[in-house]
């Protein structure tokens, strides 16, 4: 319902938005200098269930969610997570 909608909002424009597990990844990034790791990842789209979850699926997920910005673009970190940043 709208109370779950969040929409994601860059540089005063709105763009589109979010789904609930993304918008959990997306604070967490913005409270950590941009970063999140993938076990952290892991946990907030697929809770305890996400500790089998592969890199495959992880980097789908926020391949899909790194589509949805406009400007800015999240940066696989190899081993660790990805980074957010301006374009």
């Amino acid at each position: 319902g709208v109370e779950g909608d969040v929409w994601l909002v860059e540089l005063g424009e709105k763009i589109t938005m979010l789904m609930p597990f993304e918008v959990k990844i997306v604070k967490y990034m913005i409270d950590h200098d941009g970063v999140i790791e993938k076990d952290k990842i892991a946990e907030l789209k697929w809770g305890n269930a996400g500790e089998g979850v592969s890199d495959q699926a992880i980097a789908k997920s926020m391949q899909r969610l790194g589509g949805k910005f406009r400007h800015h673009v999240l940066r696989p970190i190899p081993k660790i997570g990805y980074q957010l940043r301006l374009k």
